[in-house]
């Protein structure tokens, strides 16, 4: 729920860039590298789960492996 909600808040943040500023070009290359930076987030955070057998979202355990 917590990444979620970052993701949104984050595409919002950069919509408003997007508006507010007058060179497109640069605003969208702005929101390609949050784009990439949230996608290397979600990765490291899927691979940590299953590393370690671990949500760190709900700070519990995952069923399965060490039952």
């Amino acid at each position: 729920m917590a990444l979620t909600n970052f993701i949104l808040m984050v595409a919002g943040v950069g919509a408003v860039i997007l508006v507010a500023r007058s060179d497109i070009k640069q605003s969208a290359a702005i929101f390609r590298r949050n784009v990439r930076q949230i996608r290397s987030w979600t990765e490291e955070e899927s691979v940590a789960a299953s590393k370690y057998n671990f949500d760190p979202v709900n700070d519990t355990p995952l069923t399965g492996r060490f039952e």
